[in-house]
């Protein structure tokens, strides 16, 4: 759930700093603390997620008086969401109590009268007094700002503010006592901070102007919170630590006597050259958003203690490789048991696919973290590292620290959730769009839908590469233009088929051991690594030549898969892997066929929720999906949703990034956060274990390393067939229907002008569009228009109105599809 800050013009800018910090300190972990822009706040369901809207001064009045920011819309909005259940904070100010009006009263009240009669003002002009009502005293309660400020001592309500040594900055307006206020928080000059109950939810105002973090406030701001009916995770004696560290670099262990697959030493080798993870000792990567000190297992005390060498900055991204099937010591992965994870892996994926020596799994090869920033972001924002990584690898954190959602939205993920990103790549079809289009949908190119969550035609994935571009034409998807600033420039062609590509890419292996002398390798990132005879992710098969520098000296190499890996004892540094492993991540699809990863990770979580390693078939049935990419989680007693506001809680959500490089390969990031383990106010898996009090159909309790395990299965599975297909999602279709909560739905569309209320019938086979058919009384059509990511069709003379993913946001709760603010 979130803490959201309104972040409007109209608010005072070092009251809503200080408010973010002060709240952060107290909320985090249990409640992630985000901006609320306007256009989010006028556009954006954010109802959804939001146990508290909070309020910060405004900017300086000279005079007392109502908040009168919003449209009278926005005020009853900000009303409806506290009376339905939610909560509401208002800083730096003051409340008046007055008796509702009625009859006559009260509509004369609602009226303007000016010399001419009443006065006309246009809809987006009117401003309207922020208040709350409490129908059982019949009272309004209006919060009151002000522009004076002033220091005073003040006292939790029932200590004597006489003996308080807190001084805190508040407005000079009163606060009243009267009936349904509660005062919380007192000084001399009276209460400080109240509290009243309206309908289902609470408010609370308060005086304190919030424009610092002082840790004296906490336990003010806890009695508030509480107040509201928040869990505040109870006070720390220490910090929060939110610095990241070390991921580890590892892959799966052989289950039995043969040497294990040598991944590690297929990831280093595209940064050192001729490394080994055995005898690897350290190096870096300078990339566009991070620096990454590779150090080895062995030498990794200091690093693991926090005493950071001395030539590294100390935001530096640390990995520590680990020899091939070799897993650190437990007591550095408290919250993840590695050992758990793969074994549970090998069991679902079973003996004969386990102990291929020649393929390569989902899972298989793993950078694991205890506390990252972001999974995501740790790949899609250094291009170098996405480019060159072979892949499938797969990130898990056990904490994020800015965890990635949909559009500008932040992923809470305290301990507990399941946070994992997977990297794959596969070739780009230049050739076609993989199937004919339907309706109308077919005039909107496969430009339209080339990037599956995060906008169309335009991929970002870090400063260093501008965008990338792809555009329609009559036989397929074509790349016309690639800026890249930092590591790759691409000329503009007139075939997808044709990119020149120079690299800058900045390498360095500091000390490696047997190594001659230090080299700073030049690479192509084409994702190819550098080793000679060794082909990591084989999109298609085909035999390609790339060219590789390496110090002085420049030399072509042929990467091919030679055959089946031997055994051997040992891999120096300067050996070349004699053979490959064939990457799980083959394929080549068609650029409208990538909006589809997302639907298809959604419905693996679904999927791996019924097996018996995570819910079992019974409970497992209630992890459901919200289009485009929300997990939701079904609490009714029978399992019904037939009361959504009451028994569906979000519980994770998928974010896909795809980012085309030259040479026709698309790096895809798939990213999932999913409650698993946590406990309230989060809703989690765990919880409908608790709440139903089940564990049928179940072998195990429940874990985040199963559930992992689970789900790199099912979409390891779903993948085969995806690729297989060339991209078609009409396998899957069935199945997704049945896991998601839209069947026979009736919306409104708010993209369209008049809006137009729909029934959901499903998702387009050729562009995952999500398709509506006008309901009965919106039939015609006449007069309509349609906004952006929005496209009329028709078939069989039935009127359907097609949905972009990218371009829509589902409010759930209020039956409406509105445009998706970026």
């Amino acid at each position: 759930m979130n803490v959201l800050v309104y972040s409007g013009s109209e608010v005072d800018q070092k009251s809503f700093e200080g408010t973010l910090d002060l709240l952060r300190s107290v909320a985090l972990p249990n409640y992630t603390v985000q901006p609320l822009p306007k256009a989010s706040f006028t556009k954006e369901p954010w109802e959804i997620a939001c146990a508290l809207f909070v309020l910060p001064g405004l900017t300086t009045n000279t005079s007392i008086g109502d908040v009168n920011i919003f449209t009278p819309k926005e005020a009853q909005r900000i009303r409806e969401y506290v009376e339905q259940g939610g909560a509401f904070l208002g800083l730096s100010s003051g409340a008046r109590v007055e008796e509702q009006l009625s009859g006559l009263d009260a509509s004369l009240s609602k009226l303007s009268i000016d010399f001419g009669g009443q006065s006309y003002i246009n809809e987006a002009d009117r401003r309207e007094p922020l208040r709350f009502l409490d129908k059982p005293t019949k009272t309004s309660i209006y919060p009151v700002t002000v522009g004076g400020f002033k220091t005073e001592a003040i006292s939790l309500s029932g200590e004597d503010p006489g003996q308080a040594n807190i001084q805190a900055e508040v407005t000079d307006v009163p606060l009243g006592v009267e009936t349904p206020l509660n005062v919380l928080v007192t000084a001399s000059s009276g209460p400080i901070a109240s509290h009243a109950s309206v309908g289902k939810g609470n408010i609370a105002l308060t005086r304190l102007r919030g424009a610092s973090e002082d840790s004296s406030l906490h336990p003010i701001i806890r009695s508030i919170l509480t107040s509201l009916n928040l869990q505040i995770p109870a006070p720390s004696s220490s910090p929060v630590d939110l610095s990241p560290l070390p991921q580890f670099l590892v892959s799966v262990p052989s289950r039995s006597d043969a040497r294990s697959k040598p991944l590690v030493t297929l990831a280093l080798r595209p940064f050192f050259d001729n490394a080994s993870s055995d005898s690897f000792v350290s190096g870096f990567v300078k990339d566009t958003a991070d620096t990454f000190r590779f150090i080895s297992l062995s030498s990794s005390t200091e690093v693991l203690e926090d005493k950071v060498q001395s030539d590294a900055k100390s935001d530096d991204k640390y990995v520590i490789v680990c020899p091939d099937g070799v897993l650190p010591p437990q007591t550095h992965l408290p919250r993840f048991d590695l050992q758990l994870f793969y074994d549970t892996l090998a069991e679902l994926r079973g003996p004969d696919i386990s102990e291929d020596r020649t393929s390569w799994g989902f899972g298989e090869l793993l950078l694991y973290s205890e506390r990252v920033t972001s999974t995501q972001s740790l790949f899609d924002k250094n291009p170098t590292l996405l480019s060159k990584l072979p892949t499938p690898v797969l990130s898990i954190a056990a904490q994020q620290l800015a965890g990635r959602g949909r559009g500008k939205n932040v992923w809470l993920s305290p301990e507990g959730c399941l946070m994992m990103s997977l990297l794959v790549r596969i070739s780009l079809d230049p050739g076609g769009r993989g199937g004919s289009a339907s309706g109308n949908s077919a005039k909107t190119a496969a430009a339209k839908t080339t990037k599956t969550v995060e906008g169309t035609k335009t991929t970002k994935t870090a400063d260093a590469v501008q965008a990338t571009k792809t555009t329609e034409s009559g036989s397929g998807p074509k790349t016309t233009k690639t800026s890249n600033t930092d590591s790759t420039k691409t000329t503009k062609t007139s075939s997808s088929d044709s990119t020149k590509t120079s690299s800058t890419d900045t390498t360095e292996t500091t000390k490696t051991s047997s190594a001659d002398s230090t080299k700073s390798t030049k690479t192509s990132s084409s994702g190819e690594p550098s080793a000679p005879g060794l082909k990591t992710s084989a999109a298609d098969g085909a035999t390609k030549s790339t060219k590789t520098t390496a110090g002085p000296e420049s030399r072509k190499t042929t990467n091919t898969i030679l055959g089946l890996l031997k055994s051997t004892d040992t891999f120096s540094a300067h050996e070349t892997i004699p053979t490959s492993i064939v990457s799980s991540t083959n394929g080549t699809l068609t650029a409208n066929r990538l909006v589809f990863i997302q639907y298809l990770f959604a419905l693996a979580v679904c999927q791996a929720s019924r097996m018996p390693d995570v819910l079992g078939p019974e409970l497992g049935k209630r992890v459901r999906i919200k289009w485009p990419n929300d997990l939701y989680l079904d609490l009714s007693e029978k399992g019904d949703t037939s009361n959504p506001k009451e028994n569906l809680k979000k519980i994770g959500g998928i974010l896909v990034n795809t980012n085309f490089a030259p040479g026709g390969k698309v790096d895809i990031v798939i990213g999932c956060g999913l409650n698993v383990l946590n406990k309230p106010p989060i809703t989690s898996l765990a919880q409908l274990i608790s709440s139903l009090h089940s564990e049928s159909g179940t072998k195990h309790p429940l874990s985040l390393e199963r559930t992992a395990a689970a789900i790199m299965t099912t979409f390891q599975r779903l993948w085969d067939e995806f690729t297989s297909t060339n991209g078609s999602f009409e396998p899957f279709l069935q199945s997704y229907y049945d896991v998601w909560l839209h069947t026979e739905q009736r919306v409104t569309v708010t993209t369209t002008t008049p809006p137009t209320e729909v029934r959901i019938i499903g998702i387009t086979p050729d562009y995952g569009l999500l398709r509506t058919v006008r309901d009965e009384s919106h039939l015609d059509s006449k007069g309509t228009s349609y906004g952006r990511y929005v496209y009329p069709a028709r078939e069989g003379g039935v009127q359907y109105i097609d949905l972009q993913p990218d371009g829509n946001s589902f409010d759930l709760m209020a039956n409406l599809i509105k445009a998706k603010t970026t």
